[in-house]
């Protein structure tokens, strides 16, 4: 078990974890068409234990509890295994048999237990700190917050985490970067961006010698591990940005002494790219949704938790850069949920964008996550042993 968080901290968990769980209960009613349930749908129910789910569907409700289990054992470190999964638990049960009342939902008791295993794996993740700590590997658990984003970053991409030993799906991942190679300007800036970021937060947690060499090898065997993935495609873009990315933090910014700031700066333009190509006008403003995950709930499926995933990454990452310069978290969340906001505000001229509030609203909880984990004191997370020396 991780070593305890003061007070403030645990006390800003603990909101964290029943925001968690309105999120799940938002995204598991929604779009809250009740109905009368006749027996079918119960009988229906219980024949669910005697069939297997796809796969797809299992990781969804496995990734769907997995923060809340991490947060909830953060937030409440002496809760015993029992009374953790007894909670989560009935939860899960209560909003299966809510979907009992939605026809467009499918309940499954199946569905329970995943979610119960993605309890387990989330608290189990929260005492890898002090295993990590004690491991004697030269990784550095002194920022908490970025070692949480260089794993989003990896679970973005290795989104719907299906792997298959088929040669012929591994071919088909590889074709969009060795058969048919599109550049797209964009595309490559925004990757190029994203990976320096991912660069900056390896340089953080990773303290020993060799961590240029480790870095470099760790790219290959995350794209192989890419094009394994079911649905999941290597593209020029995302090679060429980690070439690239990687160039430009080890050649051009690790060398100065604003890295942050310029970084932060990049990671803007990056977000305004992103958010405003193809920059084509639309004949009519479009309408802006204050429904919250709008275009992420109207098809729940793998890829848009791998969006997910990205967002969290991008946005927290933004928060992280910017506080670390010396700005104030106040000033570094309003920054990522401002700049948000006004992205999703132009959508709604150009085309090619569906404007919403989901995005400010990813971007105001990863500053509140922050927030919860910025102030445990460095000692607490520090390892016992000599630092070692600098490469």
């Amino acid at each position: 078990m991780p070593p305890p968080l003061p007070s403030t901290s645990r006390h800003a968990l603990q909101r964290l974890v029943w925001v968690l769980c309105l999120v799940i209960v938002y995204g598991s009613l929604y779009p809250f068409d009740f109905q009368a349930a006749g027996s079918g749908e119960w009988h229906a129910l219980f024949d669910s234990l005697l069939h297997m789910t796809n796969r797809g569907d299992t990781l969804s409700n496995v990734v769907l509890f997995l923060p809340l289990g991490l947060a909830a054992r953060l937030a409440w470190p002496t809760l015993g295994w029992g009374r953790l999964l007894a909670w989560c638990g009935a939860l899960a049960l209560g909003l299966q048999l809510a979907q009992l009342f939605l026809p467009s939902r499918d309940a499954s008791l199946q569905d329970v237990g995943w979610n119960l295993l993605g309890v387990a794996v989330g608290a189990a993740l929260a005492g890898s700190a002090r295993r990590l700590r004690l491991s004697g590997l030269p990784l550095s658990t002194t920022d908490t917050f970025a070692l949480a984003l260089f794993g989003l970053w990896l679970a973005a991409r290795l989104t719907p985490f299906v792997p298959s030993l088929d040669w012929q799906l591994f071919k088909q991942s590889l074709k969009p970067l060795l058969v048919h190679p599109q550049s797209d300007w964009a595309r490559i800036l925004v990757q190029t961006v994203l990976w320096a970021v991912a660069a900056r937060l390896w340089w953080v947690l990773w303290a020993g010698r060799g961590r240029l060499a480790l870095y470099l090898m760790l790219l290959p065997c995350l794209f192989l591990a890419e094009a394994s993935i079911v649905n999941n495609v290597v593209s020029l873009p995302s090679v060429l940005g980690a070439m690239l990315g990687t160039l430009l933090w080890v050649g051009v910014l690790a060398r100065q002494r604003s890295s942050d700031s310029l970084l932060t700066m990049l990671l803007i333009l990056a977000l305004l790219v992103q958010g405003l190509a193809p920059f084509q006008l639309r004949p009519v403003p479009a309408e802006f949704h204050w429904l919250p995950m709008y275009g992420f709930l109207q098809q729940l499926t793998l890829y848009n938790v791998g969006m997910l995933f990205a967002k969290a990454y991008i946005y927290g990452s933004l928060v992280w850069l910017a506080q670390r310069e010396g700005g104030s978290l106040r000033f570094a969340g309003t920054l990522a949920v401002g700049l948000t906001f006004a992205i999703e505000l132009a959508q709604t001229r150009l085309m090619g964008h569906t404007p919403e509030i989901t995005d400010p609203l990813i971007a105001l909880a990863m500053a509140g996550v922050y927030g919860a984990v910025q102030s445990a004191p460095a000692s607490q997370w520090r390892r016992r042993r000599s630092p070692p020396q600098a490469e």
